[in-house]
């Protein structure tokens, strides 16, 4: 029984991204997230209330909340890439806008590299 209670402590093996495969490291991320549950927080982000102090001990509560399971995410992250694509995220204030840099600047990358690319100006 004890131990359920500490398989929630165990830290996971992450994936290592180096710029290549990121379709693949992507998607053990993503899986990664969600059992953490903490994929929601990197897919759509959280709003930061513009004035703290209005919101109310519940909403106070949530904001404490999304922001732990952020900065979890985006240790997360940070853990699983390499120096140079560290570099590219390292200013990025949340997880969402990490994972948003990383997919705009590699999505396309696989399949220019595996050939499957088709020029959308080309004929088939």
């Amino acid at each position: 029984m004890a131990a359920s209670s500490s398989s929630n402590n165990l830290q996971p093996q992450l994936p290592k991204f180096t710029g290549k495969n990121y379709n693949q490291w992507s998607i053990q991320m993503r899986v990664l997230y969600q059992s953490q549950e903490l994929w929601e927080i990197v897919e759509s982000g959280f709003q930061e209330p513009k004035v703290e102090r209005d919101l109310n001990q519940r909403l106070l509560q949530e904001l404490k909340e999304n922001r732990k399971k952020d900065r979890k995410a985006l240790f997360f992250i940070y853990q699983a890439v390499d120096e140079i694509i560290f570099e590219r995220i390292s200013t990025a204030k949340t997880t969402k806008e990490a994972w948003d840099t990383l997919h705009a600047s590699y999505k396309g990358d696989d399949k220019v590299k595996n050939g499957t690319f088709t020029n959308p100006t080309k004929p088939i």
